[in-house]
C-alpha cells in the first residue's frame, strides 16, 4: 500500500505512536536489519508480522487476544 493511501497517516495521533514503536524496534534491532524502520512502518501500512513482533517487544503484557476474564476474591 502507498503511504499516501495509509489511513493511519490521517490521524496524527495515531501516527505518531505507530511510527515511535518501529523507531524504538529499529533501534534495538539495526544491527540485524538495517531496512527495520522502513519495513515496520510501509509494509501493508502497519499491518505486518514485524510491526506485530514490535508492539509485542515494547508492551509484553498487552494481549493481542482477547484477554480471559479473572475473577478476583478478596480474602475478609
Amino acid at each position: 500500500m502507498a503511504v499516501g493511501n495509509c489511513p493511519i497517516y490521517k490521524n496524527e495521533a495515531l501516527h505518531a505512536v505507530m511510527d515511535r514503536i518501529c523507531d524504538e524496534c529499529h533501534n534495538m534491532f539495526r544491527h540485524a536489519d538495517p531496512n527495520l524502520r522502513a519495513k515496520c512502518r510501509y509494509a501493508k501500512c502497519f499491518d505486518n508480522d514485524l510491526f506485530t513482533t514490535c508492539l509485542a517487544i515494547f508492551f509484553p503484557a498487552m494481549e493481542l487476544v482477547p484477554p480471559v476474564k479473572r475473577t478476583v476474591r478478596l480474602s475478609s
